[in-house]
C-alpha cells in the first residue's frame, strides 16, 4: 500500500491543491503499483530574482531499491505540480524500461527436471 504525504509551506493549503496532487499520484500508481511512499512538498522560495511568486514543487517517491526525485518551479502552482509529476513519471518509465531490458537480456533458462546430468547418473549407478 502506497502512502502519500503532502506538505504545503508559505501558502495556505486548499482542497483544490490536494485534489490535483492526488489525481497525479493515482496516475503514477496505475503506471507502477509498487510505489511505497510519495512525498510532495509545495513551497514559495523567498529569495528569487523573478517578479511575483514562484512555486516550487518537489516530489520524492520510493520504489523497491530506488528513490526518484523531481523538483520543478513555475509562476503557476498547477503547472509546477503537473511538470513535477510529469518528470517523475518519465523517471519511473525509464526505471521500468531499464528493469524490463535487464530482465529480458538475461533471462533465466527454464530447468528441465526430467533430464539428468552425468554426475547424477554416476551417483545413482555407484
Amino acid at each position: 500500500m502506497s502512502s502519500l504525504q503532502i506538505t504545503v509551506r508559505s501558502i495556505s493549503d486548499s482542497p483544490t491543491i490536494e485534489y490535483h496532487i492526488r489525481k497525479h499520484f493515482a496516475k503514477l500508481n496505475r503506471i507502477y503499483s509498487k510505489i511505497s511512499n510519495c512525498r510532495v512538498i509545495i513551497d514559495v522560495p523567498q529569495n528569487h530574482k523573478h517578479k511575483g511568486k514562484i512555486f516550487s514543487v518537489s516530489i520524492d517517491i520510493t520504489i523497491p531499491g530506488k528513490e526518484l526525485i523531481s523538483r520543478k518551479q513555475s509562476q503557476n502552482l498547477y503547472i509546477a505540480i503537473r511538470n513535477s509529476f510529469a518528470a517523475i513519471e518519465k523517471l519511473l518509465e525509464k526505471h521500468i524500461k531499464r528493469k524490463t531490458i535487464f530482465t529480458n537480456k538475461y533471462p533465466i533458462p527454464p530447468v528441465d527436471h526430467n533430464t539428468q546430468t552425468k554426475d547424477t547418473n554416476m551417483m545413482m549407478h555407484n
